[in-house]
């Protein structure tokens, strides 16, 4: 189960790191804090124009070939797992408790989890078997 865990934790990074990626390489320029600005405007910075591709971003190819076995998986099985994947850190602790508790099972198994004071959507990833 704790390997289950650990792969399921991982393809929601592989599905979420393209997002986070676009995320940073967004157009729109992030302005500092007041504090730190100062007193005489600076000069605009060049930016690639948008037509120029960005170094930190995927080809196609490898976007596709990154996302490709994430198919191979069960639709109801993706939907706990991008769900939980907001909460990593209650992830990290079901994936802790389910391997100190191994022996649960079934009903055991999500009767236990249920107790946990996890978000609902970590609680059906950890009841998955």
């Amino acid at each position: 189960m704790v390997g289950c865990a650990k792969t399921l934790l991982a393809i929601a990074v592989l599905v979420l790191a393209p997002l986070a990626a676009a995320a940073q390489t967004s157009d729109t320029p992030t302005a500092p804090p007041a504090q730190a600005q100062p007193a005489l405007p600076q000069p605009a910075q060049s930016q690639p124009a948008p037509s120029e591709p960005s170094e930190s971003l995927l080809k196609p190819e490898q976007l596709e070939a990154l996302v490709a076995p994430i198919a191979l998986y069960p639709d109801a099985l993706l939907a706990n797992v991008l769900a939980a994947s907001t909460y990593p850190l209650e992830v990290v602790q079901a994936d802790r408790w389910l391997g100190e508790h191994k022996s649960l099972k079934g009903d055991a198994l999500k009767t236990e989890v249920g107790k946990q004071g996890w978000d609902d959507s970590v609680k059906a990833l950890a009841s998955t078997s």
